[in-house]
């Protein structure tokens, strides 16, 4: 039966992981049939997820199933990726950094969520706690969004990041947003005091995983243009001297 509980725990946070990947990436120049690629594009995505989720939940007996249930968000992650790459005229790199981006922009809304839900939205009913998890989620991602991601100017230089830095950065994030953090928070065993602090680290962590990339799509960005500025200057210098060359002979 469908039901607000229903909605949120099945496809909220889907959702809200796929607004932020496509925030991140939309600056990019789009594919040909840019929508119905987007179209299907989203509806694979939830096809996987439904059936990840149906996977999960017929094994889930505990122990090793519930890490391996974890194992889903890095699906998401890479679906997430795919998504951007089948969408937008890219390169891996890029889909790498606007799923990175993506995922850390999603997690750090979702923590400043449960920061306030515990200790004070213990009496709320389940509607209004939606209602203030999406005004949290919207404020933090346009924050972020306007004051760190849309300055790193990443669209003009399609992110060509092609070294270990920034797959090492990817990886570590989001392997420790998916797993220690959630494996963290399970073990903490209800403390709020502890919980408390787990996710003020991880919103630490989501905001130091943006800044990182943003910081390395900003200095790919600097290197471009500074090559552009040396290659003008080249043709300059053979320009000059074509024509030095030309006067001399003339004389």
């Amino acid at each position: 039966m469908f039901s607000v509980g229903w909605f949120v725990s099945s496809i909220y946070y889907e959702v809200s992981f796929l607004i932020c990947v496509f925030l991140v990436a939309f600056r990019m120049p789009h594919r040909s049939r840019f929508v119905l690629r987007a179209v299907i594009g989203v509806v694979a995505f939830f096809a996987v997820m439904a059936g990840l989720q149906a996977i999960f939940r017929a094994t889930n007996t505990g122990g090793f199933a519930s890490v391996l249930g974890m194992s889903k968000y890095i699906v998401y992650y890479l679906c997430g990726m795919a998504l951007v790459w089948v969408s937008f005229e890219c390169n891996f790199w890029a889909a790498l950094f606007c799923a990175t981006v993506g995922y850390c922009l999603e997690h750090l809304s979702e923590r400043l969520y449960e920061l306030i839900n515990r200790p004070l939205l213990g009496g709320v009913t389940e509607g209004v706690k939606y209602v203030i998890r999406t005004v949290v989620f919207a404020a933090a991602v346009a924050i972020i969004y306007f004051l760190l991601i849309r300055r790193s100017k990443y669209s003009r230089c399609n992110i060509m990041v092609d070294n270990k830095l920034q797959t090492l950065t990817s990886v570590v994030i989001v392997a420790i947003l998916v797993y220690v953090n959630t494996l963290a928070i399970f073990w903490a065993m209800g403390n709020i005091r502890v919980i408390f602090c787990i996710n003020i680290m991880s919103i630490a962590l989501s905001f130091l995983g943006i800044v990182l990339e943003s910081g390395i799509a900003a200095n790919k960005n600097s290197e471009q243009e500074l090559l552009v500025v040396e290659r003008i200057l080249q043709e300059e210098r053979e320009r000059y001297k074509v024509e030095k060359e030309n006067i001399e002979l003339i004389n």
